[in-house]
């Protein structure tokens, strides 16, 4: 026999044991599952069922190679989740996707054959109910699904939910094990059970597998009842000698607990269980809930105080008189067209120092005061939104109830483009500078923004142009500027409607110049303005 077919005769030899060795290396293949499925924790190697794959990303593998150095590639992540890696030498390496930080990395070991790697947990449907056996009615609860390791300890994961006994739930949980446990419970409800099927659980961790849409049945039992307690205070405050009730609302209770405000603002729960509370003032001029924790001994001595204006009404710049030309200046190449309303450009005096709201009015703020949200694009650090002007004068009254020392307003249409310039005469910022200024249709993705994420003007001042449109106390008449007065200017007598401000997040940035007025459109806030009670 030749030397030629000797080694075709031992490289067919070779194949036929199975070796998938590469002549530099071996094959490290997979496949990512759907990242917005994913929980950080343990993955699960024997999830049977595959469930849809994920796109894009990159795979990177690292390690070191058996026969020293070290490897770090990477390979595209395919349109049904699949990725390769070819020529890798023997050794110990980690396979993660980038970017996806939900997604632990997988360890992996190459010897002497192609490896395949999964990298995800996909999700279980669990529905269910929870009865309580000898404990009566209880109001709703917190189910919380903790998620654990093979070896039962606890794992980062799981999910709570809201439920209430005797009526169905379900949710969805990562492949795994998990550890059920009931919180916020009147006293503390014990799982006496859980069924799964056929198969009766009693305190062992419950397995929920791929492919399965696992029915399961919670039995509660009442541990040792916590006492009753007194809970008792005092209301103070600048608006304490209105307030006649107090309530409490919380998860141990199926209804309110109110007590009775004295003369001198006393009041006492002569029995309350043990749990977390909210604590209401009733009658309140502004909606500003405090928390209580009452344990297994008699709270006293606890003070419910009515917040003052300045607690809710945010931080404050000072602006000092001054003069300057009001209106839209002549058009130039590099500015925008003015519009009839912003013309003629007249001289205007501000003779009196006032503050005006570093921020516009957050929706956190509107909460605690108004106590509802009336919002189209909702968070409590956003401006608040679809508000009108009456609105406004409302959230207003009810600051300079609480407040002896400021009268709260909006600013006057003059003040406010005196505040919105900062000494500056051009109409506004040019592009593409204007985008480091506000959030307009251009860069806020159809969505109001936190206040304050953009630069402030040279006053300290934030979102003058973009976010949310402002109210101004003035009325609107397109003609004003023509006969406005020079000193303090208040607008016309009356009206139809009032001037808006500053543009907004669904406008583009040249119909948000510092001079541009509006009438009312979706996309409505504001800022507030405080001068000081002289006394």
């Amino acid at each position: 026999m030749t030397k030629t077919r000797l080694l075709i005769s031992l490289l067919l030899f070779h194949s036929a044991l199975g070796f998938a060795q590469d002549p530099m290396g071996y094959r490290v293949s997979g496949r990512i599952y759907p990242a917005e499925n994913q929980t950080p924790g343990t993955p699960i190697p024997d999830i049977g069922v595959v469930p849809r794959p994920a796109r894009g990303n990159v795979a990177r593998l690292t390690g070191a190679a058996g026969g020293g150095g070290s490897i770090d590639v990477s390979a595209f992540i395919g349109p049904d989740g699949s990725f390769e890696f070819r020529n890798v030498p023997a050794g110990s390496y980690q396979v993660m996707v980038n970017p996806a930080p939900s997604l632990l990395p997988v360890n992996v070991t190459v010897r002497d054959r192609d490896v395949n790697v999964q990298i995800g947990r996909p999700w279980v449907h669990v529905a269910g109910t929870v009865t309580v056996e000898g404990g009566g009615p209880i109001p709703p609860f917190l189910l919380d699904f903790q998620s654990l390791t093979a070896s039962n300890e606890p794992d980062p994961g799981g999910q709570r939910m809201l439920a209430q006994a005797g009526q169905a739930f379900s949710i969805d949980l990562p492949a795994g094990l998990y550890r059920v446990n009931v919180n916020d419970l009147p006293a503390e409800f014990l799982i006496r059970s859980i069924t799964q099927g056929t198969a009766r659980l009693d305190g062992q961790p419950l397995r929920l597998n791929v492919g399965e849409f696992p029915e399961i049945a919670i039995t509660l039992e009442p541990g040792t009842p916590s006492p009753w307690v007194r809970v008792s205070g005092r209301v103070t405050g600048a608006a304490a000698a209105g307030v006649r009730t107090v309530l409490l609302r919380g998860p141990a209770l199926i209804s309110p607990l109110s007590a009775s405000v004295s003369s001198e603002g006393s009041f006492e729960f002569p029995r309350t269980p043990a749990g977390r509370y909210e604590a209401r003032l009733i009658p309140a001029l502004i909606a500003f809930p405090q928390m209580l924790v009452v344990g297994n001994v008699d709270l006293t001595g606890v003070t419910l105080k009515t917040p003052v204006a300045m607690e809710l009404a945010g931080e404050f710049v000072r602006i000092e008189p001054g003069v300057f030309l009001m209106g839209c200046p002549p058009a130039t190449p590099t500015t925008q067209r003015c519009d009839a309303s912003e013309l003629p450009v007249h001289r205007v005096g501000i003779t009196k120092r006032f503050e005006i709201g570093k921020f516009e009015v957050t929706q956190a703020q509107w909460e605690a005061v108004m106590g509802n949200n009336p919002s189209s694009s909702r968070g409590p650090s956003k401006p608040v939104d679809s508000v009108s002007w009456e609105d406004a004068q409302e959230f207003i009254l009810r600051l300079n109830a609480l407040d002896p020392d400021y009268r709260y307003r909006l600013p006057t249409e003059a003040e406010w483009e005196y505040a919105a310039r900062a000494g500056s005469a051009a109409a506004d910022v040019e592009a593409p500078e204007s985008d480091a200024y506000g959030w307009f249709n251009t860069n806020a993705g159809g969505e109001s923004h936190p206040v304050g994420e953009k630069r402030p003007n040279a006053w300290g001042l934030y979102d003058m142009r973009g976010n949310v449109q402002e109210w101004t106390e003035d009325w609107l008449d397109e003609a004003y500027y023509a006969s406005s007065v020079e000193l303090d200017p208040t607008g016309p007598a009356s009206g139809q409607q009032h001037v808006l401000r500053g543009g907004a997040y669904t406008f583009h940035p040249d119909a948000s110049r510092r001079t541009s007025r509006r009438a009312a459109s979706a996309v409505t806030g504001f800022r507030l303005c405080r001068e000081p009670i002289r006394k």
